[in-house]
């Protein structure tokens, strides 16, 4: 959406429904969009949202042979924890 600032992430309200509990958005009002009749209420991406886990993932056999995608998982996950730190 061309109203963001430089940096920002702007979404119609049915995106940021779609994203569940995942990010923590804040309201900015609605704004015209060419092609809609009605203006279009937008939200902000503040951040991911924190939540604590309430069951533990667990797979029947081990992951054999995927010590490089682990790892990249692994670091791509730090990297977002730390996100807006």
């Amino acid at each position: 959406m061309s109203k963001a600032p430089a940096g920002a992430i702007y979404v119609s309200h049915e995106a940021q429904v779609a994203t569940g509990d995942r990010y923590v958005w804040t309201d900015v009002g609605t704004f015209p969009v060419e092609g809609k009749s009605e203006p279009v209420a937008v939200w902000s991406l503040d951040r991911p949202a924190v939540h604590q886990r309430t069951r533990e993932i667990r797979y029947p056999l081990p992951m054999v042979g995927r010590e490089a995608e682990l790892e990249r998982v692994d670091h791509a996950l730090t990297e977002l924890g730390s996100w807006g730190s």
